[in-house]
Order: C-alpha cells, then sequence, then structure tokens
C-alpha cells in the first residue's frame, strides 16, 4: 500500500501476494469470498498534491443463498441428532494396547549405564539428554493415527524413542523430589513420571553441557507442543484429560526455555500450541471452567482476564494462575470485596476519581496533626524532589540533596493521595510509616508524588515531564497497596499472584514506575499495621528456578518480567503496557505514553491530537490495523488524513511481534504520509453495495459511503 495515488477499487490483484492454483495467496493468507469481511483504502489524489485517505472496514451481508446453507447444516444437525447439546459427554475409549500405568522407560544394560555416568554429573540419561536437545524423536510422527488416540500414540512413541531410563543418580533424585510437588497434575500417571525423570536429569546435565556442544535440532519439548498444536483439535472426545497432558508438556518446555541462550526466539516457538490450538477453541471447556473455578477466589474477573490479556501465553496460563489462588492457604486473602458484579469485560470502579479521599491515618485515635511541605522548595531544585527523612519535630521538612532516595509507588485510592486536605499537607502519622520504612531498606530520603510534585502550573508541568526519572534515579521503588498489606507471606508463590491482582498493578501510572524502577521493595501484612514486612521483588517475589516452580509462580513472574523489560518501539508496545491499566482520568493514559517515548507534553490546546503525531513520527511505522480505527481523523485530506485523534481509540490486534518479520508494518513520513504494503480487496460497483461501513461515528460512515460511490 504505497502513498501514491493508485485507486485500489481499480485494482484487479491483491496487494502483497498473488493467487495460488488453490485459491489462496502465496503468503498463507486466505483469497476472499463475497462473504468475507474486508478491509480498504479508497484514495484520490487532492488539487495540493496531498493524498486523500478514508480508512473503512465493512463486511458482506449475508444473502440468501448464505441463509438456506445455513438452514440446510441445521436439518442435518437436527436429522443425525448429532446438535452440540445432544452429544455425549463420555470419554473415548482407549485402545487396547494403550495402558495409561505402562511405564515409558526404556531398560538399559549395566555397561550403558556406567558409561552415561561416566559422561556428565554421573545422570543415567546423560548421553541421551545430549542427543536429545540435538535431534527430534524418529518415530512418532510416522504413526498410525485416529482421531481420538493421534495425539497420546505420538506422545508414547516419542518417549520411547527419546530412551529416558529411571535414574538414581542422587543429584537427580533431589531434583526429581521438588519437581513431584511442581508439576501440573496429569491423568496419564506414566507420561507424569517419564517427564519429572527427564527434567530432573536435564537440570542436573544441561548446565554441564559445553556451550559449542548446544545442536540446532529441535529440542524434544518443543516437538511434543508441535504435535499438540497439530494433532489436539476441537470436539474430540478425549480418553483422558488432555489439558493435562498438555499443560505437563508446557511446563517442560518452560524449563527447556530456561536452559536456552535465547529465550525470547524459544518462548515465540512455544506459543505455537496456544495460536494454533487454543486459540481455535480446543480448550473451550477448560477455560469456561477455569473463569467458573476463579469466582471461588472472590477475585474480580476484569483484572483476571487483563492478566491473561497481558501474558505472553494468553489463555494457556489461566488454569496455572487459578490453580495457584486454589492450592494455597491464603486463598481467603485474593479476594476483591465490592466486586463480585465485575465481568470479564467491565470493572466498575476502574474509573473511579479518587482524589476526594480522605488521606490515610495509621494512629489509633487521629490525633497525629499535619505536617506542611512547602512545595516552593521542590520548585528551585533541578536535582529532584525528594524529602529528607527524619524527626519532624527537631528537623523541619527539607529538600533531600543526596543520591540515595526511596520512591513511593501507591494508588490514591488507598488514602495515600493528597485527598481533600491543603495540597502539601500531610498527616504526621502516615509520613513517620514512610520514614521507617525507608530507614529499613537504607534510603535517607523520601520521593512521594504526595508532597513532591509541586502546584504551580509550569512547574507542574515541568515535574510531570520528569516524573518517570524520579523512579530510575532512586536507589529502590518501595510498593504500597492497602490490598497486599492484608496479605500474608509465604513461600509458595501465592504473593507473587496477589501482586499482579493487586490495585497496585491495575494501574496505569504505576505500570510506568515499576518499568523504571532499577529495585522494588513490596510490603505485605507484617506483625502489625505500622511495621509491614519488606519483600524484593527480584530475589523474594519472582520465581527463581523454574525447574522447581509451580507453572502458576513462573506464569505470574514472567507477566512482571516481561512488563519490566517491555521495550517500546511500536503504538502495540504502548497498547501491551497501557490496554489493560486504568487511569483516573483518561488523559493521562496519554501523558504516560509520552513518557514511555520519552517525549515532552506539548502545552497547546490539541495537546492530544499533537503528541499522537510526535509519537507516531517517533516510531517511524505503524501497523497497518491501525488505520482501521472506525473514528475521525485529525484531518479531511492529505497528511494525516488517516490518523485519530488519540493513540487509544484503537486496538492494533494481534500481527506477529517482530517488525522485520511483519508484512503488517507500514512506514510513516515526518509529514504523516503512510507508506507500505498490505493485504488488500479490490472493489467494483457490483461488491461495493454488499459492504457496510465499520465506524464509531455516523460522520465517518458518510465518508466511507461516498467513496464507494466514486
Amino acid at each position: 500500500m504505497e502513498t501514491s495515488g493508485t485507486d485500489i477499487t481499480k485494482t484487479s490483484r491483491t496487494v502483497c501476494g498473488s493467487l495460488k492454483d488453490g485459491g489462496e495467496l502465496a503468503h498463507g493468507v486466505p483469497s476472499l469470498d463475497s462473504n468475507d469481511a474486508v478491509s480498504a483504502r479508497h484514495r484520490s489524489e487532492n488539487t495540493a498534491g496531498g493524498v486523500h485517505e478514508v480508512t473503512l472496514r465493512a463486511q458482506a451481508e449475508l444473502g440468501t443463498q448464505e441463509a438456506a446453507k445455513e438452514e440446510s447444516t441445521n436439518k442435518t444437525l437436527s436429522s443425525h441428532g448429532d446438535t452440540i447439546d445432544d452429544r455425549p459427554s463420555q470419554k473415548a475409549a482407549l485402545p487396547e494396547h494403550f495402558n495409561l500405568e505402562q511405564s515409558l522407560f526404556r531398560p538399559s544394560s549395566s555397561a550403558a549405564q556406567r558409561e552415561s555416568q561416566a559422561l556428565l554429573g554421573g545422570c543415567f540419561n546423560a548421553y541421551v539428554l545430549k542427543q536429545l536437545f540435538r535431534t527430534s524423536p524418529s518415530r512418532g510422527s510416522n504413526t498410525q493415527k485416529n482421531k481420538e488416540t493421534a495425539i497420546l500414540e505420538i506422545l508414547r512413541i516419542g518417549c520411547l524413542d527419546s530412551w529416558i531410563k529411571e535414574c538414581t543418580n542422587d543429584s537427580c533424585q533431589e531434583a526429581k523430589h521438588l519437581m513431584e510437588q511442581m508439576a501440573p497434575r496429569c491423568e496419564w500417571k506414566a507420561f507424569r513420571t517419564w517427564a519429572i525423570t527427564t527434567m530432573s536429569c536435564l537440570s542436573n546435565v544441561y548446565p554441564r553441557l559445553p556451550a559449542n556442544e548446544e545442536g540446532d535440532g529441535q529440542p524434544f519439548p518443543e516437538w511434543f507442543v508441535h504435535h499438540i498444536g497439530v494433532w489436539v483439535q476441537e470436539g474430540i472426545r478425549y480418553p483422558i484429560d488432555i489439558m493435562g497432558v498438555c499443560e505437563l508438556v508446557c511446563w517442560m518446555m518452560d524449563i527447556a526455555i530456561s536452559f536456552a541462550p535465547d529465550q525470547r526466539e524459544f518462548r515465540k516457538r512455544l506459543r505455537w500450541i496456544n495460536n494454533n490450538s487454543l486459540k481455535n477453541g480446543i480448550f473451550t471447556t477448560s477455560v469456561l471452567e477455569t473463569l467458573t473455578r476463579a469466582t471461588t477466589l472472590g477475585v474480580c474477573r476484569k483484572r483476571l482476564w487483563s492478566l491473561i490479556e497481558s501474558s505472553p501465553n494468553g489463555e494457556l496460563d489461566l488454569s496455572s494462575l487459578v490453580s495457584l489462588g486454589e492450592q494455597t492457604t491464603l486463598r481467603e486473602f485474593y479476594k476483591h470485596a465490592k466486586h463480585e458484579t465485575c465481568t470479564s469485560e467491565t470493572c466498575y470502579f476502574t474509573d473511579d476519581n479518587s482524589s476526594p479521599i480522605e488521606q490515610l491515618h495509621l494512629c489509633t485515635d487521629f490525633s497525629c496533626g499535619r505536617l506542611a511541605f512547602p512545595s516552593s522548595q521542590i520548585e528551585v531544585s533541578d536535582k529532584h524532589s525528594a524529602w529528607r527523612t527524619g524527626v519532624r519535630e527537631l528537623l523541619p521538612p527539607a529538600v533531600y540533596e543526596g543520591d540515595s532516595y526511596a520512591a513511593i509507588s501507591h494508588v490514591w485510592s488507598d488514602g495515600t493521595g493528597s485527598g481533600i486536605g491543603e495540597p502539601g499537607m500531610v498527616n504526621t502519622c502516615l509520613v513517620d510509616y514512610f520514614d521507617a520504612i525507608l530507614e529499613r531498606v537504607g534510603c535517607s530520603g523520601l520521593w512521594w508524588d504526595t508532597i513532591s510534585v509541586p502546584t504551580e502550573r509550569k512547574a507542574r508541568t515541568k515535574a510531570l515531564n520528569n516524573m518517570h526519572k524520579h523512579f530510575q534515579r532512586a536507589e529502590c521503588t518501595v510498593v504500597h497497596d492497602r490490598y497486599l498489606l492484608q496479605f500474608p507471606w509465604a513461600d509458595d508463590g501465592s504473593p507473587c499472584l496477589a501482586l499482579l491482582l493487586s490495585p497496585w498493578f491495575t494501574r496505569g501510572w504505576t505500570a510506568l514506575e515499576l518499568m523504571m524502577s532499577k529495585s522494588v521493595k513490596v510490603l505485605y501484612r507484617g506483625e502489625s499495621p505500622q511495621k509491614p514486612l519488606i519483600k524484593d521483588l527480584d530475589t523474594e517475589i519472582l520465581a527463581q528456578n523454574q525447574a522447581i516452580t509451580t507453572r502458576g509462580h513462573f506464569a505470574a513472574s514472567t507477566i512482571i518480567q516481561q512488563l519490566r523489560k517491555q521495550k517500546v518501539h511500536l503504538l502495540r508496545d504502548l497498547h501491551t503496557i497501557l490496554g489493560t491499566r486504568a487511569t483516573s482520568y483518561a488523559r493521562d493514559r496519554m501523558i504516560i505514553a509520552a513518557l514511555l517515548a520519552d517525549l515532552p507534553i506539548p502545552t497547546i490546546p490539541d495537546w492530544q491530537a499533537q503528541l499522537t503525531r510526535d509519537i507516531i513520527k517517533k516510531f517511524g511505522m505503524i501497523e497497518s490495523a491501525f488505520l482501521l480505527h472506525g473514528h475521525a481523523t485529525q484531518q479531511d485530506q492529505g497528511p494525516w488524513s488517516w490518523c485519530p485523534s488519540t493513540l487509544f481509540y484503537v486496538h492494533t490486534g494481534t500481527h506477529q511481534r517482530h517488525i522485520e518479520t511483519s508484512p503488517f508494518i507500514l512506514k510513516v513520513t515526518p509529514e504523516g504520509s503512510v507508506g507500505g504494503s498490505a493485504f488488500l480487496r479490490p472493489l467494483n460497483a457490483q461488491t461495493a453495495s454488499d459492504f457496510r461501513p465499520y465506524t464509531f461515528h455516523t460522520s465517518v460512515a458518510y465518508k466511507i459511503k461516498a467513496a464507494l460511490q466514486d
């Protein structure tokens, strides 16, 4: 889709692909028929030489022929008595030769065991494990298959082809004992035993492999994932719980990833099972059942679903996260009070304005008094706006000039903001509380937006432009959330899940603060409200070793780590960070986006439109899905006539994540013209009449109709 004046309604070929004999595009994208949803852009040159661009999306209406086809299909289902509601619920029978209890280990001679033991780490499986990470099992994919047992037979033969044996090595046995407690449950016990033995030996052997011996074959866990993606299908009654098998395979893959030199590339391949199986609905029942189980925890359904949308493995992690919540003795502390009526799409408390909330008191008699922090002092400080800690009666508030300060990351709905009182005035007991915490983490200065952001307009604008830098420079960031302060500590991964489900993790500003922080301390329930437990995010909360970590704890840790390491190069990166998060004011999203893109916030009246253009110009590219936003554009014609007034009208879709391999990335010039390639459909007078506008505003609908009439 180039920026020339080509009229796509007269184009006879689809851009970026030619039709093959089978009616598919050369790049594997199916060709479109008259009933497909299609997208196109009508373009005509204006008198100034610019390009008038109107984005449209339309869907062909179902005709009488399609309706007849649907009716015929329904009659066929009825005549066979095989409607969805009438299908039998029993499992398919296992083949006679298939025994779930039968061992999947290979016997080995004493001589072979001695030879393998002498190789690496004294493990019986050292030699075969070296080969398994270099070649694929040889026969599994060639076995005779039927739809009910194909995947089980493939996995069974794959296990046997691996030549894994029972191992009595002390180090392997120690790892095996830990993994037996952490590995997902599975109805196929022999497969679970084989998987745990294999991964326990792998954890002992793989770190000892010389770097130059790492082969380029397809590791066997990835081979398993590949075949699950191919052979597990929707609507089949499997003889055992197939979800348990899939979770166990993904657990193996997670451990394999932890040993891989390029974890990002390896994890991208793990998404095969998610993109090719789960998204197609084969685990629909399991996902719905898991959501039902989640309601027993009393958590906000919107908050839980937001986690799944931000997880690199999507719905595949849902069961593991819920299981982590169910299996801990602390499950009662996950409950979100008053969120019982929230849905998976809507939380009724997300956009509440927390400014009018009364400031928190930690003293029992509310007689501590108020302490003033004059904003005039921080307005003249160029370095930062932290305050010195200490005994307030002897040492009045003063700006801290050193580098060892801590920044408080909090949610104003907890009463830790300015509240309804005068700006700069804070309850003394609350200041003393934070002072005591900072003393425990070894910091002498306090940065807290309640007292560290000036009130004067120009100074406040300058402070907002540098908000993220205060967290970047801080010695550490202290996370304060009253939901977490009632959550007791346990070493089972449950505090990590609690952090994900906390109000703090759902907010846009706190996401920015987390990304910028170099060290993070989180407050949990302690011996008293005045003395909370302080835990380090990286060393105590996140999973340290996937091999001895539950999948739920590992999944929760991955979501947090992904946010901390998120790079911002495209609009979709901003949506990944902010798309599932809330702010008290809609404009705050654009401010946070500007800070993430390291751009100043304009001070002109239409600053959001200007900032949208500035961010796009800095990236220099957009996803093609960005053009299909359905909103009024900033200009009626010429440059920027494709661009909405704000970034967050748009959901950019789920195209390929790597720019260099994605055919859906378009270049944007500094002047605001768009160029690139995309899959389009040519229109003519006959097909144009079958389209209806895709839009959120009537004015856009009229533009689309006018374009179709040209």
